[in-house]
């Protein structure tokens, strides 16, 4: 019969037995949740890796290749400056019948004489409008460009240098006159997307927009095509750089070798207020030169209205200026306008400066 195992007592056990090590059991194999986690992320990395790439490419494609894009489908296309062999290509592949360049005529530059060579040899028509990202549109190139997108052959292409800025300004009005977008479908062209940034003096392209947005909202009026011809035609007035001149007493002789004063009162006909300062170097002032009209060369210039005060829109002020002594006999032309010093003169967006000749006399 079966007898139970006898346990040895302490005493009965070897004093140096060997102690065996206890051996802890395995624990079980778990599989992970997630078996191709590992994988998954090495998808995500890449992916996102390759969505870096894509957006590096296309800002470079942006701002350093040829800014590319369609403003209305097979009528209106926008670009940097194109290559000539790029330029070519466009041609041939989008049927481009016109070009508009934003950067004016310039006939001594190569860009110019190629790009006129090339449309000229494929038969495509080409404008030219004065705009620039370092002073406000003027009201005779607005009116420019709008009647060159409303009548020139299409499909058109508009490009400036970068095809950032003033391209950005013309592909909104061209929307605006052509597809009849609303003012802020129009406005996506000024953004980042095609590379303008409204900062610095560029704000200026931005400025002469929301000019309009403005002389809608005063009115009452949604925009409509007929609108925007309207506004840039009979009142736009870029910021606040438009004056009337009225002589009150400007001489007609000046002596020899000694000083003389002219009077002016100067009418603020802009929409927006001006700030004359203290200081040269800022603020609106009133400038003069004087220049012989046998010759190119200024011979003497000043200036008046070095005090802080404002003329708002409507109101009017009298300036004197000194004129400094001339060295030479003879006829010259006495040249007065208004300058905003960190931007411009105001004849320089199309206000009529104030011109006459005077004799110089021992």
């Amino acid at each position: 019969m079966p007898t139970e195992p006898v346990t040895p007592t302490a005493a009965q056990r070897p004093l140096f037995a060997a102690v065996q090590p206890r051996v802890e059991p395995a624990p079980p194999k778990v599989s992970p949740p997630f078996p191709q986690r590992s994988a998954v992320r090495r998808r995500l990395i890449l992916a996102a890796a390759l969505l870096l790439g894509l957006l590096g490419l296309e800002i470079y494609r942006v701002t350093g290749g040829p800014n590319w894009h369609v403003v209305i489908p097979d009528q209106v296309y926008r670009s940097a400056q194109l290559s000539e062999v790029e330029l070519a290509e466009a041609v041939r592949r989008f049927g481009l019948k016109s070009v508009i360049n934003l950067r004016g005529e310039c006939p001594e530059t190569d860009w110019f004489q190629w790009e006129q060579r090339v449309l000229t040899r494929l038969g495509v028509r080409h404008f030219n409008v004065n705009l620039s990202t370092y002073e406000p549109p003027s009201p005779l190139e607005l009116r420019r460009l709008t009647d060159d997108l409303r009548t020139c052959p299409k499909p058109v292409l508009i490009h400036c240098r970068r095809g950032s800025d003033r391209t950005s300004l013309a592909a909104a009005i061209a929307q605006l006159l052509l597809a009849d977008a609303s003012l802020d479908q129009a406005e996506r062209q000024l953004s980042l997307r095609f590379g303008h940034m409204p900062f610095g003096k560029v704000q200026f392209l931005d400025e002469a927009y929301a000019d309009y947005r403005a002389w809608l909202g005063q009115r009452g009026w949604e925009h409509a095509p007929d609108r925007w011809v309207r506004f840039v035609r009979e009142d736009y007035r870029p910021g606040p750089y438009w004056a009337e001149i009225e002589p009150l007493e400007v001489p007609k002789q000046l002596k020899l070798g000694q000083w003389g004063t002219a009077r002016f009162r100067v009418h603020n006909r802009s929409h927006k207020p001006w700030h004359f300062r203290k200081a040269a170097h800022v603020g609106i002032h009133l400038h003069y030169y004087l220049k012989r009209l046998d010759e190119q060369r200024f011979t003497a210039g000043g200036g008046a209205g070095y005090w802080d005060h404002v003329v708002p829109p409507g109101g009017s002020t009298e300036l004197t200026l000194a004129i400094a002594p001339q060295r030479e006999a003879g006829t010259y032309e006495f040249f007065v306008d208004l300058a905003d010093e960190q931007v411009c003169y105001f004849f320089m967006v199309d206000s009529p400066p104030f011109k006459t000749t005077v004799e110089v006399v021992p």
